[in-house]
C-alpha cells in the first residue's frame, strides 16, 4: 500500500509539473520514458515529444490510407482499444499535451516550427485534387508556355501551397465547427487540436485516475472555443460540467461559494417559476437521498469492507499539491466564465485564487506626479500589491515595450505615475501577476464603459508593468495597456505602435509576410524560447495571432488608415471587415465586386452568401447560405429573421429565429428579437420564454426585464411584473419609461410609499410636468384618506412622511399647474389642516388665473372651479367652528374679494354659464355672512 501511495504521489507530481511548467529535478525518476517526455516538454520540443510518446503507444500509425476521414475513424477505434489499461493513460495525456502545445505555438505564441506537418498521422498520404493544387511546373513546360508564365508560376507557388494546406485542414475545421459557428479558415494545425480533444475526451469518459485530465480537457475545449466565430452552447455546457467536477475534487469550497451565490440570486425570483434560473436541484436532492441511504447500509454491514471511492475531501488530503496548481485551475475557471459572460461567478473565483496564493491587493490613492514638468504632487490612483513571499526579478528577454520618449521626445507624460508608494512596491510572483490581470478584466466586466473605469484598470496594468517577469505575461500586460490607451489622445499613437510590435514578435525573422501592416524592420533581439512563451498561456486568455492582427486592422481603420486596414483584413480573409472599410471609403461597388470574386472562388462558403444577402437585402442569398451549410449556419437565419422583422413579416421572423436558436442558443440579441416578434403576434407565453432566455444569458439587460414585466402585466400577473421591473431598474435607472411602468405596478400592488419614491425619482430625471402622474398622485391622497378612516395609524404615518417629501420636491420643481395645487389641497383636507387648505387653494387660483379665462370657456371653467373650491374651503363649517370672529370676518371677506372680479370680468361672455351661477350664489353667501358678523 505504501509503495502504491508513493508511486501515486510521484505521478501526481509529474502531472502537476506539466500543468505548472515547474522544473522538477527528480520528477519521473523511476520511469525513463516519462522523464524523457517531460524533458522535451521543458525544452519546448513538442514535436519530438509527440513522436517519442507515439513510439510507445503507436497511436498515430494508422493504416495507410488517402482518406482522412477513414484515418480519423481508425484513430478513434485504436484509441478505444488501447486505453483499457489505465496505467497507460498518462502517455495518452502527454500525447494530447504535446498536440495542444503545437497548436498553441503555431496560433498563439509563435514562432512556427517548419518541421511540423499539417497532418500528424504518419502513414496518411492524402491525395490532393488537381483543381486545388493547380498546374505543376512540368505541365507548364510541357505546354511550352513562355518564360513569363513560368516565372509567374513560381510567384504563385506559395499561394498554391497555402491552398493545399487549407485543403488538408478542411476536415479538421469542419469537425471543429459546432453549433453553426465556423472556425477561422486560417487556423493553423487544426488536426492537432482535434486529435488532442478526442484523446482527452476519451480519457475523461473512461473516468481516468489522472488528477489533471479534466483540466487538460477544459484547456482543449477553451482553445476550441477560441477558434470559433462566436460562443458555443455545447462547449459552454461541457466546460461548466467538467470544471465543476474538477473543483469538487480539488477545491470543493469554491463550489460551495458559487452555490451560495446562486441561492442568493434566486431570492429575487420568488414570484414565478419561469423567472427562476434553470437548475437541477430536484435531481441532486434525489441523488443525495440515495447516497445517504447507501451510507447507512454500509455502516451497518460490518462483514463487507467498504469499496467506495474516497470522497473529494479525502482525495484532496491525499494529493501533495503544487503551490500554483489550484490557483491556476481557479484562474482558468474565471477566464472561462469571463468568456461566457458569467461575470459574477468569475469574480468569486478570481477572489478565491487571490486568497490561495496569499496575494494582497488594494486600490488606493497616493500623492505623486503624472507629467515630467509637474511641480506639485497630486493624488494618483495606484494599485498596491504584495505577494506572499519575495520574488527575484526575472531577466529573460521580454517583448518590446514602446515608450513615449521613442515616439515623441517632447511628450510630457511619464510612463507611470511617480508616487511615493511605488518605491515600496516589490516584485510579484508571476502567478500573482496573472491574477492581477484577471482582476483587471473583472473590473471591466462589472462596470459600464467609462473613462474612470479605464483609469482603474490601468492601475492594475501598471502594477504588472512595473516588474516584467515573464514573456507571455508581459505581452498580455502590454496588450491590455494598448487597448486601454487607444482612446486617449495623449497615448493613442503609442497604443497603435505597441500593438504592431506585439503582432511582429510572433513571427520569425525569415517570415517577412508575417506582419503586413508594419513598415519598420523587425528588431534584432533574441527570440524568447518557446517553452517560456508557453509557461502561463492558459492563465491569461491571450488572443490568437490572427485575432491580434485583426485588432490591429480595426485600430488602423478607426484612426483613418483604411488602406493598411484593408490590406490586413484581406490577408486574414476578414471579408466582412473589408466590405465595411470599402463602405467607409464610399466604394460600395468595389465591395460588391470583391464579394462576387470570392464567391467564385468559394461558392460553398455560407458566410459570403450571408454577407451578400446583407448587402443586397435579398432573402434568397440567406436561404442559399443555409443550404450550402446543410442547414447548420445559424447566422444566415438570424440575418434572415432580421430582414423579415423589418418587413413586419413576423411569422417568418419567428420561424427563422427559432431555427437559428435551435442550432446555437447563446445569442441573447436573437432571443430578444424573437420575443419582440412574439409580442407583435400577441403571443405572450412565447415572448415570455424568449425574454427569459435573454436575461438568463445577459442578466443586466434592462430592456429584456422590462418586456418580461410587460408580458406579466398583460396577463394581470402584477406581482411577477413588479419583480421583473425591479430587476430592470437595477441595471437602468435613467429611463423614465421604466420608472413610469414601475409606478403603475407599485400602485397596483399597493406599495404606496414606494410609489412616492418613484414619483420623486421621475421628477429628478427631468423635473418637468410631463413626468408627474396626476392620476397616481390623486390615488395616493385617496389611499391616505382610506388609511386614516380605517384607523391604520402605522400605514398612514409612513405614507404621510413619504408624501411630505414628495410634495416638497414638487413645489420646488413645478408651481404653475392648478391641478397640482388642487391635489395638494385635498391632501391637507385629509389631514384636517384647514389653514394649509385655504393657502393652497389660493395658490391654485393664482396658478390658473394666468390663462385667458375671460374669453376661453375651458379656462373659465378652471378658474371658476378653483375659486369655488377656495371659497368653499374658507366657508367650511368645520373650519369656521374652530376660528375666532375676527378670523371668520377675514375668511368671508377674502372669499368675497376673490369671487367679485371673476363675476365682473366674466359677465359679458359667461353670465349664463352654470359655473357663473354657482359663483354668484357663493358671493351672496359670503357677503351675507360677512354682514352678519
Amino acid at each position: 500500500f505504501l509503495e502504491v501511495s508513493y508511486l501515486q504521489k510521484k505521478m501526481d507530481r509529474l502531472e502537476q509539473a506539466f500543468v505548472c511548467h515547474e522544473r522538477v529535478e527528480d520528477v519521473a525518476e523511476d520511469n525513463k520514458d516519462l522523464r524523457k517526455a517531460y524533458q522535451l516538454y521543458e525544452e519546448g520540443k513538442y514535436l519530438e515529444m509527440m513522436l517519442f510518446v507515439d513510439e510507445k503507444i503507436q497511436l498515430l500509425k494508422v493504416t495507410t490510407t488517402n482518406d482522412l476521414g477513414a484515418a480519423y475513424r481508425a484513430f478513434e477505434q485504436s484509441l478505444k482499444e488501447k486505453t483499457t489499461d489505465k496505467n497507460m493513460h498518462i502517455y495518452y495525456m502527454i500525447m494530447a499535451i504535446a498536440m495542444l502545445s503545437i497548436f498553441i505555438q503555431h496560433n498563439h505564441t509563435g514562432p512556427e516550427d517548419i518541421k511540423v506537418k499539417e497532418i500528424p498521422f504518419t502513414n496518411v498520404d492524402l491525395e490532393i485534387p488537381k483543381d486545388v493544387f493547380g498546374e505543376t511546373i512540368e505541365d507548364i513546360i510541357e505546354k511550352k508556355h513562355n518564360k513569363q508564365e513560368i516565372d509567374q508560376h513560381y510567384k504563385d507557388k506559395k499561394d498554391q501551397q497555402n491552398r493545399i494546406k487549407r485543403y488538408q485542414n478542411t476536415l479538421a475545421l469542419d469537425d471543429l465547427s459546432i453549433d453553426g459557428e465556423l472556425c477561422d479558415p486560417l487556423t493553423k494545425k487544426p488536426h492537432y487540436l482535434r486529435l488532442a480533444e478526442l484523446i482527452l475526451k476519451h480519457l475523461v469518459d473512461q473516468k481516468t485516475t489522472l488528477i489533471t485530465a479534466d483540466l487538460w480537457y477544459i484547456r482543449a475545449i477553451m482553445l476550441h472555443q477560441q477558434t470559433l466565430s462566436y460562443l458555443s452552447q455545447q462547449l459552454n455546457t461541457t466546460i461548466t460540467t467538467t470544471f465543476n467536477r474538477l473543483l469538487e475534487q480539488h477545491c470543493p469550497e469554491v463550489i460551495e461559494k458559487i452555490e451560495d451565490y446562486e441561492k442568493e440570486l434566486q431570492k429575487g425570483f420568488d414570484v414565478e417559476d419561469h423567472l427562476k434560473p434553470k437548475d437541477d436541484s430536484s435531481s441532486s436532492d434525489e441523488e443525495e437521498e440515495v447516497m445517504d441511504a447507501g451510507d447507512s447500509l454500509d455502516f451497518l454491514d460490518f462483514s463487507v469492507e467498504p469499496t467506495e471511492e474516497p470522497t473529494a475531501k479525502q482525495q484532496q488530503q491525499q494529493i501533495d499539491y503544487h503551490p500554483e496548481f489550484i490557483p491556476r485551475c481557479l484562474i482558468e475557471y474565471g477566464l472561462a466564465c469571463h468568456t461566457f459572460h458569467k461575470q459574477a461567478i468569475s469574480k468569486i473565483v478570481f477572489k478565491e485564487a487571490k486568497e490561495k496564493t496569499g496575494l494582497e491587493v488594494e486600490l488606493t490613492g497616493s500623492l505623486g506626479k503624472r507629467t515630467r514638468f509637474q511641480q506639485r504632487k497630486l493624488a494618483q490612483l495606484i494599485l498596491k500589491a504584495r505577494s506572499h513571499s519575495d520574488t527575484k526579478i526575472n531577466t529573460v528577454s521580454m517583448p518590446k515595450d514602446v515608450t513615449l520618449m521613442e515616439i515623441d521626445e517632447d511628450n510630457p507624460m511619464l510612463e507611470h505615475a511617480d508616487t511615493d508608494a511605488n518605491e515600496q512596491q516589490h516584485n510579484l510572483k508571476i502567478i500573482d501577476q496573472c491574477i492581477i490581470l484577471a482582476l483587471c478584466m473583472d473590473v471591466k466586466n462589472n462596470n459600464p464603459q467609462h473613462g474612470l473605469i479605464n483609469e482603474e484598470m490601468l492601475a492594475y496594468v501598471d502594477r504588472v508593468h512595473m516588474h516584467p517577469n515573464n514573456w507571455i505575461v508581459f505581452t498580455m500586460c502590454l496588450l491590455l495597456r494598448s487597448r486601454l490607451q487607444a482612446e486617449n489622445p495623449k497615448y493613442f499613437e503609442r497604443s497603435l505602435l505597441q500593438l504592431e510590435e506585439l503582432v511582429a514578435q510572433f513571427y520569425t525573422r525569415e517570415n517577412k509576410e508575417g506582419y503586413l501592416a508594419i513598415h519598420r524592420e523587425k528588431y534584432d533581439e533574441e527570440e524568447t524560447p518557446v517553452h517560456v512563451r508557453m509557461s502561463y498561456f492558459y492563465e491569461l486568455g491571450l488572443p490568437s495571432m490572427i485575432e491580434m492582427e485583426n485588432e490591429l486592422g480595426q485600430r488602423y481603420m478607426k484612426f483613418g488608415g483604411l488602406k493598411t486596414a484593408i490590406a490586413i483584413f484581406e490577408k486574414l480573409e476578414k471579408w466582412e471587415k473589408v466590405i465595411e472599410a470599402y463602405y467607409v471609403l464610399e466604394k460600395p461597388k468595389r465591395a460588391m465586386r470583391l464579394l462576387d470574386e470570392q464567391l467564385v472562388l468559394q461558392p460553398e462558403n455560407p458566410l459570403l452568401w450571408t454577407l451578400k444577402g446583407q448587402m443586397e437585402q435579398e432573402p434568397k442569398h440567406f436561404e442559399k447560405a443555409w443550404e450550402v451549410s446543410k442547414k447548420r449556419y445559424a447566422r444566415a437565419y438570424r440575418q434572415l429573421g432580421n430582414y423579415y422583422f423589418k418587413q413586419e413579416n413576423y411569422d417568418e421572423a419567428i420561424r427563422t429565429y427559432t431555427a437559428a436558436l435551435n442550432i446555437n442558443s447563446l445569442y441573447p440579441k436573437c432571443w430578444f428579437a424573437l420575443g419582440c416578434a412574439h409580442l407583435k403576434q400577441n403571443n405572450i407565453q412565447g415572448a415570455l420564454r424568449a425574454f427569459t432566455s435573454t436575461i438568463q444569458q445577459v442578466p443586466d439587460d434592462a430592456e429584456a426585464w422590462t418586456n418580461i414585466a410587460s408580458c406579466h402585466q398583460s396577463t394581470k400577473s402584477y406581482d411577477a411584473a413588479y419583480v421583473a421591473l425591479k430587476q430592470a431598474l437595477k441595471y437602468n435607472r435613467s429611463s423614465s419609461r421604466i420608472w413610469e411602468n414601475y409606478l403603475y405596478l407599485c400602485m397596483e400592488n399597493k406599495r404606496f410609499v414606494e410609489a412616492c419614491y418613484v414619483m420623486s425619482n421621475l421628477l429628478d430625471l427631468r423635473g418637468n410636468q410631463l413626468h408627474l402622474n396626476m392620476k397616481a398622485l390623486y390615488a395616493l391622497v385617496k389611499e391616505l384618506n382610506d388609511a386614516i378612516e380605517a384607523n391604520k395609524r402605522v400605514e398612514a404615518a409612513q405614507l404621510t412622511r413619504a408624501m411630505d417629501a414628495l410634495w416638497a420636491k414638487i413645489e420646488d420643481k413645478i408651481s404653475s399647474r392648478g391641478d397640482i395645487w388642487d391635489c395638494r389641497a385635498l391632501y391637507f383636507e385629509v389631514l384636517n389642516r384647514w389653514d394649509d387648505v385655504v393657502a393652497t387653494r389660493q395658490k391654485q387660483v393664482r396658478a390658473v388665473k394666468m390663462r385667458p379665462w375671460q374669453v376661453d370657456a375651458y379656462c373659465f371653467e378652471q378658474i371658476a372651479d378653483a375659486v369655488i373650491e377656495c371659497a368653499s374651503a374658507q366657508m367650511n363649517p368645520q373650519y369656521l367652528k374652530e376660528s375666532s370672529i375676527d378670523k371668520k370676518k377675514t375668511l368671508f371677506m377674502n372669499a368675497r374679494v376673490a369671487i367679485e372680479p371673476i363675476l365682473k370680468d366674466a359677465k359679458g361672455n359667461f353670465q349664463h354659464h352654470e359655473k357663473y351661477d354657482t359663483l354668484t350664489t357663493l358671493f351672496n353667501k359670503a357677503k351675507k355672512y360677512e354682514a352678519s358678523l
